[in-house]
């Protein structure tokens, strides 16, 4: 898979902003066998035993696991270093990393979040099978990073979501709950599910203490909302065996936020467009949210300023949003629109906009609606194009689409699929063009 997929890695020095912060990413030459190191070390791969809190567990966490046991004061600086998780780090823990390392079939232990907050977790590894996933952001990522042959069932369906496009080649697996939240627990043995990968949200697998208690691992990943989707694709990709394609997933995304980064880097504060961004039905995401961040990392200033929740919701009626320090230049609203034009935008248009007509950013026309079949990055890139159109080329984040569906979408690739037939932003000016 590395070989077909090396035309992506890129040598280059990466700079993304996140969460305020810069992290540096830098090519390493101390791995011959890797065209592409990340040199990011806020623990995206969340599995203990990462002792040094970067992306891979390698000869180097071994080396600090060494270190810590020499000086026990150090442990303080690696929060993940206690792989076998009793409190203490010692030769054990190094034996526990080699077997890991080894892709020994053992129990390990996870650091995941759940609904904002972190959980420690142990679970089977390798996940090589038997896996249902619950969420279609899950679902890409297990795709994208060569993973799907691991996938014997799903969660349900739900809407426009799961696109017949996007998942044709999962589309016909077995459905095993009534909603893309749920799994039916009576199902699970019938489909021998060992795994279910889902997202980090409460709403996802709400019985997931009687799951648990039937010996089913639920390992809960970010996946959805800003740049911690990538410490899903990282901690995934070792989970599964599938380091390498995460990798390079990882090195195509961090190409993208350094373009971006190099372009928007250069407006000056008070230059910025502003912006809101709003997702599912109406709700307007705050400074505590992902979804805040990615809008943010585009190049704009987000106008919301409530910091007691993530999101509050905007209906009829409401006055709230009419206030004038809201009045952004640009409503980003995320819609689930599919990837092969089934999706009426009219409809879709009619139904959602007109919760923003009295907007400033509708009636000047910065209202729109972005795809949220498009992973992470690609809806930053979409944004920042839309926000600073003269700083890109003109199809510049189709393009980048283009090239990640040909390169980690097989299903899309080998059917041929063209990005020009799917909708990834709807504005007032290029439905009118469309006559949908």
């Amino acid at each position: 898979m590395l070989n077909k997929k090396a035309g992506v890695l890129l040598a280059v020095l990466v700079i993304v902003a996140a969460g305020g912060a810069t992290a540096l990413y830098a090519l390493s030459d101390r791995d011959s066998n890797s065209a592409y190191h990340s040199e990011d070390t806020t623990g995206r791969l969340s599995v203990y035993g990462n002792a040094n809190n970067d992306d891979y567990l390698d000869s180097d966490d071994i080396a600090v696991l060494e270190a810590i046991i020499a000086n026990p004061t150090e442990v303080k600086d690696h929060p993940l270093a206690d792989a076998n998780q009793d409190g203490t780090v010692d030769q054990r823990d190094i034996d526990m990393v080699k077997q890991m390392i080894a892709g020994e079939t053992m129990e390990i232990y996870v650091l995941q979040q759940y609904s904002g907050s972190p959980e420690t977790v142990k679970i089977d590894y390798p996940i090589t099978a038997n896996v249902c996933v619950a969420g279609y952001e899950a679902l890409t990522i297990m795709k994208a990073i060569g993973a799907k042959s691991a996938i014997c069932a799903l969660s349900g369906a739900s809407g426009n979501s799961f696109d017949p496009i996007l998942y044709s080649d999962v589309y016909d697996l077995p459905k095993i709950g009534g909603t893309v939240w749920t799994v039916d627990t009576e199902q699970i043995p019938e489909y021998g599910v060992k795994t279910i990968i889902t997202m980090d949200g409460k709403s996802y697998i709400p019985n997931y203490d009687v799951i648990s208690a039937a010996g089913v691992n639920i390992v809960r990943i970010t996946a959805a909302n800003g740049l911690t989707s990538l410490s899903g694709i990282v901690t995934l990709g070792f989970l599964t065996q599938h380091q390498e394609a995460a990798n390079e997933l990882i090195a195509f995304y961090e190409g993208i936020m350094k373009t971006i980064g190099e372009k928007v880097n250069g407006i000056g504060e008070s230059d910025r467009e502003t912006s809101l961004f709003v997702t599912m039905s109406n709700y307007v995401e705050g400074p505590l949210s992902d979804y805040y961040g990615s809008s943010e990392l585009a190049g704009s200033n987000n106008l919301a300023d409530w910091t007691d929740k993530e999101r509050q919701q905007f209906k009829i009626g409401d006055e709230w949003l009419w206030d004038e320090k809201y009045q952004a230049h640009f409503i980003v609203h995320s819609r689930a629109l599919g990837l092969g034009g089934t999706v009426n935008m009219q409809e879709q248009w009619d139904k959602y906009s007109v919760y923003f007509h009295d907007m400033d950013a509708y009636k000047n026309g910065g209202y729109f609606m972005l795809n949220s079949a498009l992973p992470v990055v690609m809806r930053i890139a979409f944004m920042a194009e839309q926000f600073n159109p003269s700083l890109f080329e003109d199809g510049w984040a189709e393009g980048l689409l283009q090239q990640y569906f040909d390169t980690f979408m097989d299903n899309l690739r080998d059917s041929g699929y063209n990005v020009s037939q799917g909708n990834w932003v709807v504005t007032a000016a290029n439905l009118k063009q469309t006559g949908s």
